[in-house]
């Protein structure tokens, strides 16, 4: 329990002293002056500093990373192979560590009282060596199926309400990328870039992370990851590409062709994992998922995720680099239970050996070929000791891992945009989202074996299953209200109270249905009461439309012979507007005839005094005119003035009332709108 607690303060120093310095190097030669300071170390090699790291802080870094921290120490040089002080080592204890671990045994005091309240029962000091260890495997990214992990995700979830207990437990985490970024880094001159090319072969649940079938959480990781493949590619086409194997997308179509018959059969066997909910989800028709896989590819096409092309894998020139055995294949799978399952694995794994060939890296970066899966199985086997003899470096790896590389690689730092796997929180949702649909596949996997034995009958398994498919949640659908229910949903392995729960919902259904029977009765009641009413109502109905159809046709009657009176009215005026238009036009023709005839009698020297004096008369009485009026002139708003007295004059003669005719208008309107 103390070696994990020391490795976990050293983490949280390790993220603290990042914030100060902001360089890893820097770091590293902060824990390299203290070790040389608590050993009283005066000279010293990469290989004694790498020794006492490991006793001190539980940190396994490589040489060649201590080599270069510690040239870049001031007082120390590089002496016939070893590093010496040449001056007084400065280092100063300031107590960061001890202040740090206090915090954490805080930490470890709440993890262990919040256990003990859920078990109700006190933990042993064996039982919280194990709860250790399952933190500890949670915070560091460890597989471990402890009985406690369950238990550490819904303490970590619960954190999340704590905002000095998840700011700890995030300052471990963000230490832990830290310290892999500097453990698995080959060539510590390369921060900044990544540039060794690589091709990753992408799973099926990675595909599915890519189109978010498997939820918002895992589609916000995938992008985190594809974000860094993009910029990793701006700077030089082509570095790392993303491709999935042929037997992958027979897996990926097997399963639409499943999603399919669950859409045209309008049920399931079983519970459906998220992807398939996702897919079967807004389809009504086969043909519905037929579109939705098509869409699959064509997006995983846009985003440049290919389908491997090669054909060439079982060659007997690539026969020397074949992982599969018959012994070998027969061992695995009596570690992981599913001779096809492992079969598939081991194929995919087989293939990534075969690209690899002759070629055997001593760091991630120089792999080319990896595997990457969402499959905690696929995992096991790629670093199961079967396999690690002849690879080094494993052939598969996950999504964190990944990321946590092109990350530390890049030197992006923690900031507002650091990757969702960095969540302490959100890691905790996954690890509970993935117990709780284990469960309820394991519950499955009892329920059709009891089905298979004749124990349950149809109508037992179909309740059971209703409520097993309820219970499957995606990682965001976790939250911390739900922190109890979804324990006590893990820790149960029977199915008993499913069939006790669907015993007790026929004596409430039974109940309900002479309830409803009562309700029914009162109800048809009513509906005969309400039909007389309706009838009633419609007759009425129909006897108001009548008279409003009538009154109608009055008011139309009127309106018509109002009509009729404006139009004769208005063709009188345009008749007599008419004549008194062909009068003015005659005399103006007339005058200019009369003016031109005169000017060639008399000639222009005698009339052109005559036409100027005629202007200024015309002139001088429009002027007086203005004056006069008090208006301007217009001829044809005169005109237009002249008009509307005509038309007043003639509606008034004919007795026509223009604001009786727009009301009744409005009323036939307003009556036909209604009868409509």
């Amino acid at each position: 329990m103390e070696s994990t607690s020391r490795s976990l303060a050293s983490l949280a120093l390790f993220r603290q002293l990042y914030d100060q310095k902001n360089n890893v190097f820097e770091i590293v030669e902060l824990f390299i002056e203290k070790i040389c300071y608590d050993h009283k170390l005066v000279q010293f090699t990469e290989f004694t500093i790498s020794d006492w790291m490991k006793r001190d802080y539980g940190f396994d870094l490589p040489p060649a990373v201590i080599k270069t921290a510690s040239s870049k120490i001031k007082e120390v040089s590089r002496i016939n192979g070893q590093f010496v002080f040449t001056e007084k080592n400065k280092y100063k204890e300031d107590g960061a560590l001890s202040e740090i671990s206090d915090s954490h045994d805080l930490i470890w005091n709440k993890l262990v009282h919040f256990v003990e309240s859920k078990i109700e029962n006190r933990l042993d000091e064996k039982e919280k060596r194990i709860l250790t260890q399952s933190l500890g495997a949670f915070l560091l990214e460890e597989t471990s199926s402890s009985k406690y992990s369950t238990y550490v995700g819904a303490f970590v979830l619960e954190c999340s309400q704590d905002k000095g207990l998840y700011k700890q437990l995030q300052t471990i985490r963000e230490g832990f990328v830290l310290y892999t970024g500097l453990e698995f880094e080959a060539n510590v001159n390369e921060l900044g870039s990544w540039i060794k090319p690589m091709i990753f072969y992408l799973d099926t649940e990675i595909l599915f992370h890519s189109q978010g079938l498997n939820g918002d959480l895992f589609l916000s990781s995938f992008n985190d990851f594809y974000d860094y493949v993009l910029e990793i590619n701006r700077k030089r086409a082509k570095t790392i590409q993303l491709k999935y194997f042929s037997s992958t997308k027979d897996e990926i179509i097997q399963y639409f062709n499943t999603a399919r018959g669950i859409v045209e059969n309008e049920s399931a066997r079983g519970p459906m994992k998220t992807a398939m909910q996702s897919i079967v989800n807004g389809c009504d028709a086969g043909s519905d998922v037929i579109i939705k896989e098509a869409q699959f590819f064509e997006s995983l096409v846009g985003m440049g995720i290919l389908e491997d092309d090669s054909d060439n894998y079982f060659d007997h020139d690539k026969h020397e680099y074949n992982l599969i055995s018959s012994k070998k294949l027969e061992e695995l799978t009596n570690r992981y239970n599913g001779y096809d399952k492992v079969e598939r694995i081991l194929g995919e794994l087989n293939k990534i050996n075969i690209k690899r060939g002759e070629h055997t890296p001593k760091y991630f970066e120089d792999s080319r070929y990896v595997f990457l899966t969402g499959k905690g199985i696929t995992l096991s086997i790629a670093w199961d000791d079967e396999l690690r003899e002849s690879c080094k470096i494993p052939l598969a790896t996950n999504l964190t891992f990944i990321i946590n590389r092109f990350w530390f690689k890049l030197n992006k730092g923690f900031g507002t945009n650091t990757p969702v796997s960095f969540d302490v929180i959100k890691n905790a949702q996954i690890l509970l989202s993935s117990k709780l649909n284990d469960s309820v596949a394991s519950k499955y996997n009892i329920l059709r074996d009891e089905a298979k034995s004749g124990k349950l009958n149809e109508s037992q398994i179909s309740s059971a299953i209703v409520r097993l498919r309820a219970e499957s949640k995606k990682p965001e659908e976790i939250n911390v209200s739900e922190i109890d229910e979804v324990i006590d949903l893990i820790s149960e392995k029977s199915i008993d109270r499913y069939l006790l729960e669907r015993d007790k919902l026929n004596l409430e259904i039974k109940a309900k249905s002479e309830e409803n029977e009562k309700v029914n009765s009162l109800a048809e009641k009513l509906r005969q009461e309400n039909i007389a009413s309706q009838l009633r109502l419609e007759e009425e109905t129909s006897k108001l439309r009548q008279e409003r159809i009538k009154v109608l046709e009055g008011k139309k009657e009127t309106l018509f012979a109002l009509r009729s009176i404006k139009v004769s009215a208005e063709n009188r005026v345009l008749k007599r507007t008419r004549i008194v238009d062909n009068w003015i036009t005659f005399f103006l023709v007339m005058f200019i005839v009369v003016i031109v005839a005169l000017i060639l009698r008399f000639g222009w020297d005698l009339m052109e005094p005559i036409t100027y004096l005629m202007s200024i008369i015309g002139t001088v009485a429009l002027i007086i005119y203005l004056i006069q009026t008090g208006r301007s002139f217009n001829l044809f708003t005169t005109r237009d003035e002249y008009l509307k007295k005509l038309y007043s004059y003639e509606y008034k003669k004919m007795e026509l009332n223009l604001k009786k005719l727009e009301e009744l208008e409005a009323e036939c309107k307003a009556l036909e709108e209604l009868l409509n």
